[in-house]
C-alpha cells in the first residue's frame, strides 16, 4: 500500500477488510450498531497509527486483533450484555433456500463450542482469516490453531448430523 496519503491508505484497507471484520464482531456481540462502532474504533486506531502501519503481510492480523480486544473489552469491562444470536446477518437474505444451514443455526451450533474452539471457528469462517493469521490474532502456534479448528469443525459436523 502507498503509505504517502493516509486517507487514501486507510479507504483501500476498509474496502479490502470490513466486511470480514464487521462479520466477526457482529458474531461476537449480536448487536449490528455496536459492531459497527466498533469496526469504525478499529479502522480510526488504523489510521492513528499511519505511517507506522504499512505491513501488508501483517495487516489482517492486527486488524483482527485489535478488534477482537476490542470487542472482549467490550463485553468485560463495560458489562455488556449479547443479546442471543441474531435471526440474520444484516446483509443476508433470509429467503435464499440455496444454503443448507442458516446463518442463526451456524452461529448456534458455534456458540455451543468451546471458547477457544469457537474464536478460532469465527475467525476462520466469518473473519476469513488463514490459520496463520489466526495464529497472530491469537498468539497460538499454527499447529494448535489447525488442530483445535478440525476438532471443533468435527464437532460441529456431528451436530450438525444429530439435527438432520
Amino acid at each position: 500500500m502507498n503509505p504517502e496519503n493516509p486517507d487514501d491508505w486507510i479507504e483501500v484497507l476498509y474496502q479490502k477488510y470490513h466486511t470480514d471484520l464487521f462479520r466477526f464482531l457482529f458474531s461476537i456481540l449480536c448487536d449490528r450498531f455496536r459492531a459497527e462502532d466498533l469496526m469504525q474504533e478499529v479502522f480510526f486506531k488504523a489510521w492513528q497509527t499511519h505511517p507506522a502501519f504499512v505491513n501488508d503481510k501483517a495487516e489482517k492480523v492486527w486488524l483482527f486483533r485489535v478488534a477482537r480486544n476490542f470487542a472482549m473489552d467490550e463485553l468485560r469491562h463495560k458489562k455488556y450484555e449479547t443479546v442471543g444470536i441474531p435471526e440474520a446477518f444484516p446483509d443476508e437474505n433470509p429467503d435464499d433456500q440455496n444454503s443448507i444451514l442458516s446463518v442463526k443455526e451456524l452461529l448456534v451450533m458455534i456458540d455451543e463450542l468451546k471458547e477457544p474452539d469457537r474464536e478460532i471457528v469465527r475467525l476462520k469462517l466469518l473473519g476469513q482469516l488463514s490459520h496463520q493469521e489466526i495464529a497472530g490474532v491469537l498468539h497460538r502456534t499454527v499447529h494448535s490453531v489447525k488442530k483445535r479448528y478440525e476438532r471443533a469443525i468435527g464437532t460441529l459436523r456431528n451436530k450438525f448430523e444429530e439435527e438432520k
